[in-house]
C-alpha cells in the first residue's frame, strides 16, 4: 500500500525547476509592468484634465471587473484573430499587467490622496514640491517604514528600497 503513494520526484525535477523559473520570470516582469502602468493610471486619475481622469476611471473599472481568465483568452486568442500574434510569455505578461495595474492604480491613487496636507507642507523646506513631496513623505513615518498594500502581492519584500530613503532633516 505504501508503494501506491510514493512519487518518483527525481523524474519530475527538471520540469519542476523549469516551471519555477517560468513562474518567477512571469512574476517579475508582470509585477514591474503592473507597477509602472498602475502608477501612470493613478496619476491620470489625479490629473486636473477631466478626459484623462475619465479615461483612467474607465480603464480601472473595466479591468477590475473583467475576470483574469477572460483577459488571458482575449489577449492570446482575440489579438491573434485580429492579426496580432503574441508568444505565450508576452501574452501572459500583458494579461497580468493590464489586470493587476487596475488594482494597483487604486492603491497608488488612494496612497497619494491620503497624504495629509501637513506632510506635503513639511516637505517643501527640504526642496520637495507638490506631488514629489507627497510621495516621499508617505514612505517614511516617525514609527518606521510603511509599505503600501502592493507589498502584500510581493511578499518577498523584506526591507524598503534604498531609493525611498528621505534626506536627513536640515540642522
Amino acid at each position: 500500500m505504501s508503494g501506491l503513494f510514493e512519487v518518483p520526484w527525481s523524474d519530475y525535477r527538471p520540469d519542476l525547476i523549469d516551471a519555477l523559473g517560468r513562474t518567477v520570470s512571469y512574476t517579475i516582469v508582470s509585477f514591474a509592468g503592473a507597477v509602472l502602468l498602475g502608477l501612470a493610471v493613478a496619476l491620470l486619475r489625479l490629473s486636473r484634465a477631466w478626459p484623462a481622469r475619465a479615461l483612467a476611471a474607465v480603464y480601472t473599472e473595466v479591468f477590475k471587473n473583467v475576470p483574469l481568465l477572460a483577459i488571458i483568452f482575449l489577449t492570446y486568442f482575440g489579438l491573434a484573430s485580429a492579426g496580432i500574434r503574441l508568444d505565450v510569455f508576452t501574452a501572459g505578461c500583458l494579461s497580468l499587467i493590464v489586470f493587476y495595474a487596475a488594482y494597483l492604480s487604486e492603491i497608488f491613487r488612494s496612497a497619494i490622496s491620503g497624504v495629509h496636507a501637513g506632510q506635503t507642507e513639511a516637505g517643501r523646506p527640504w526642496g520637495w514640491a507638490g506631488r514629489a513631496s507627497s510621495a516621499t513623505s508617505c514612505c517614511r513615518r516617525p514609527s518606521g517604514w510603511h509599505c503600501p498594500a502592493p507589498t502584500r502581492c510581493w511578499s518577498t519584500c523584506s526591507s524598503p528600497p534604498r531609493c525611498w530613503s528621505p534626506s536627513p532633516p536640515p540642522s
